[in-house]
């Protein structure tokens, strides 16, 4: 079996660089194992040998989408140990996208995740620190997408920007006229949100010009919102991870031919 550093090349930790959460999960005889998530802008030597000493002699391979913390990984794993996911030579996803090197890893990975384990043509709707819309062609291409901010920079934004308005913890709203005044944030931020996403996918849904697209949530916001949005067949928390997976898998399939 081909190794990286003495290990076969399926067996690896799978690493997720999100600008809130990063997560780390080992890959080990083709499973998934338990994910470790911690707060990326705590990222630091200190924090990751605990996981290096978990997990000794694994190859990581890394989606990042936040420079520093990728910087961090590299204080306590050697480069040479460490692979990016890019762009180039994805397994079963074409780029149609003028400048593809933009293309943020995570939504590389999500998209590769749809073309194996989903019905194309797709829209992944990743609800995390940023909410990004990618859609992907019946012929398994990335086409571009949407960006607009994430929930919480919704309310977050009203704290920040107001003398009295607080930070609130999100939750799904009971009723729809606020009784107090965080009850009424959550009210905005929630409904307000789910008629965003809607709109987004209207629009983008006309360029189908008739095909329906698989809607797939993920992300950190995903199981608050998915289930409230029309539409949405498929929510998976874990979609990047699976994606990542994919491609640790098609790297041993290629340097086994």
């Amino acid at each position: 079996m081909p190794r990286i550093d003495g290990c076969p090349v399926s067996d690896c930790l799978l690493v997720n660089l999100n600008n809130t959460w990063a997560k780390f999960c080992p890959l080990l005889r083709g499973r998934l194992g338990r994910v470790t998530r911690l707060p990326t802008r705590e990222l630091d030597a200190a924090r990751l040998r605990p996981l290096a000493r978990a997990h000794p002699g694994l190859p990581l391979l890394v989606a990042s989408v936040v420079p520093a913390a990728r910087t961090a990984l590299a204080q306590v794993w050697t480069e040479s140990t460490i692979h990016d996911l890019g762009w180039k030579k994805l397994p079963g996803l074409r780029i149609r996208y003028p400048h593809p090197e933009r293309i943020g890893a995570d939504r590389l990975a999500n998209a590769i995740a749809v073309v194996h384990l989903h019905r194309t043509p797709a829209i992944v709707v990743d609800l995390g620190t940023a909410l990004t819309f990618d859609i992907i062609s019946p012929e398994n291409e990335y086409l571009g997408g949407v960006i607009a901010p994430g929930l919480r920079a919704f309310t977050d934004y009203l704290h920040e920007r107001t003398a009295l308005l607080p930070r609130v913890t999100l939750r799904r709203p009971r009723r729809a006229i606020g009784k107090s005044t965080e009850e009424a944030i959550c009210i905005g931020a929630y409904h307000g949100y789910r008629g965003l996403i809607q709109e987004v996918l209207q629009q983008v849904r006309r360029e189908f010009r008739g095909r329906r697209p698989t809607l797939i949530a993920t992300g950190g916001d995903a199981l608050l919102l998915a289930g409230r949005l029309p539409g949405i067949t498929v929510t998976d928390p874990l979609l990047t991870l699976r994606g990542l997976k994919i491609v640790a898998e098609h790297r041993l399939a290629r340097n086994d031919e």
